[in-house]
């Protein structure tokens, strides 16, 4: 959950806000063949079913922009994702409670994206192949309750949480 503050001028502007709300929530379902080897697990290729749906004013705001003409936003709020994945993941001799590792996650996100069919439609099949389906890496590491990820593939992002 967070805030967008828009530093636009100009509020004339038909995508003009100056602040909006949003909210994600979501479920993610994972399964994996598993090795314990010392302190490492490895999870050998398994597979990641993911939903998340997003919500507050700024996803109303993307919707009103997707009915603009020459605007290209993506409306979606539900989305659903499936892939392929593999884990290392190291435990510290000393603490259980401290973990770390790598993760590789090959998939795409199921469902019409009218942005996509609407921006890339001069796009060769081969080019829409490969921009739908993306890879990511992620290096993780918890402590307790308490985790970071630094994720990389066709985007960058880091986050900070904590595990209920």
């Amino acid at each position: 959950m967070g805030d967008y503050q828009s530093d636009q001028s100009s509020n004339s502007a038909s995508n003009y806000f100056s602040d909006k709300f949003f909210g994600a929530a979501g479920a993610r379902f994972s399964a994996n063949a598993f090795a314990k080897m010392g302190r490492a697990d490895f999870r050998f290729i398994g597979v990641e079913v993911a939903y998340s749906h997003e919500f507050g004013s700024y996803a109303d705001f993307r919707q009103y922009l997707n009915k603009i003409p020459g605007s290209f936003v993506d409306p979606r709020t539900d989305l659903y994702s499936i892939g392929l994945t593999t884990e290392v993941i190291f435990h510290n001799r000393h603490n259980i409670n401290f973990e770390h590792g790598f993760r590789g996650f090959f998939g795409t996100t199921l469902g019409y994206n009218q942005l996509d069919y609407t921006y890339y439609k001069n796009q060769t099949s081969t080019d829409n192949l490969f921009r739908t389906f993306f890879p990511k890496l992620t290096y993780f590491l918890r402590y307790n309750k308490f985790f970071a990820t630094i994720d990389g593939g066709v985007d960058f992002f880091v986050r900070f949480g904590y595990r209920f």
